[in-house]
């Protein structure tokens, strides 16, 4: 029986070694700096609880284990659209929301040919969350971290050397 337990007590130090180091070592690939673009919120977002800073909170919580810097001003940059409805006399709210990460450059499309400032994406997803008023900015808020988590997951594994 002791046997027995000796080999778990060593199997999880090794599984928590492991998942150590591979969260130790987790910077996005090539960037340091990083900025937050955050679409400003309509009235009805405002009244099912979602604000700028719940937002702002719940992409910094994952990001902060990433360690990179978050600046006003800097590129790439990750975008936030939240577009909220409300339902069943202003008790259920929907949430529509887009995070977009990409480079803003100049870029000449061929269909005009005219020079543009224009974001090139290169990570997007998109979530619909719906809860009742009062359990909504939770939802959007996981939903906003949940996101937040796979764009590191899939920038650390595209990015990989």
């Amino acid at each position: 029986m002791s046997r027995k337990l000796v080999v778990l007590v060593i199997a999880g130090l090794l599984l928590a070694g492991q998942a150590q180091a591979q969260t130790r070592g987790n910077q996005l690939s090539g960037i340091n700096e990083i900025s937050l673009l955050i679409e400003d919120l309509d009235d009805t977002a405002k009244d099912c609880r979602i604000t700028q800073d719940l937002v702002r909170d719940a992409f910094m919580y994952p990001v902060s284990s990433a360690r990179f810097v978050v600046k006003e001003k800097a590129d790439p940059r990750m975008y936030f659209n939240i577009t909220t409805l409300t339902a069943n006399q202003r008790q259920l709210c929907i949430s529509n929301l887009r995070m977009e990460f990409g480079l803003y450059e100049y870029v000449t499309p061929r269909a005009s040919g005219r020079r543009i400032f224009a974001l090139i994406e290169l990570w997007g997803k998109g979530y619909m969350r719906s809860s009742t008023l009062s359990d909504h900015g939770r939802t959007v808020r996981e939903a906003i971290e949940r996101g937040t988590k796979q764009f590191i997951t899939d920038w650390n594994l595209d990015n990989k050397q």
